[in-house]
């Protein structure tokens, strides 16, 4: 049976989910959670509970004011690094080895798999996609907004 994938028109807004840059972890074959990443300015706190996922903190007002895709190189290898610290975490907690992406947009993801980083401009998509708290998103849908980048 062929899945149709089509543009993603609507998904739990809140929270940051359906936008670039992203985790997703492939919890089985057809299950993935999406882990929204923020970018924090320097001297901002970060409320966990609207805004739940991965925060990264200490950014420059100059950072904040570039565009997304800007944004988003300058801040791969810290955004590298908290996805390994993820992936031990993960291990230590479940006793299982995760597999994780970093979606920074519609053709660039980086898969960490068995110790390994790989680029692909191939993201994930399809299936059910979950938020990090376990409640639904979408179904067999791109895994971001149809307006993003």
């Amino acid at each position: 049976m062929k899945t149709n994938i089509k543009a993603l028109e609507s998904i739990n807004l809140k929270n940051g989910y359906g936008r670039f840059p992203y985790l997703i972890m492939r919890i089985n074959s057809a299950i993935y959670m999406q882990i929204p990443i923020h970018f924090i300015k320097q001297g901002e706190e970060h409320d966990i509970l609207t805004h739940p996922g991965i925060h990264i903190s200490g950014v420059l007002v100059e950072t904040l004011q570039l565009n997304k895709r800007e944004q988003i190189k300058l801040l791969h290898h810290v955004m590298v690094e908290q996805t390994n610290k993820i992936i031990i975490k993960i291990e230590a907690d479940k006793r299982c080895v995760p597999r994780l992406c970093l979606v920074e947009g519609p053709d660039s993801a980086y898969y960490f798999e068995d110790g390994k980083v790989e680029f692909n401009r191939a993201i994930p998509s399809g299936g059910t996609l979950i938020d990090s708290n376990k409640e639904f998103l979408s179904m067999n849908t791109v895994h971001y907004l149809n307006n993003e980048f």
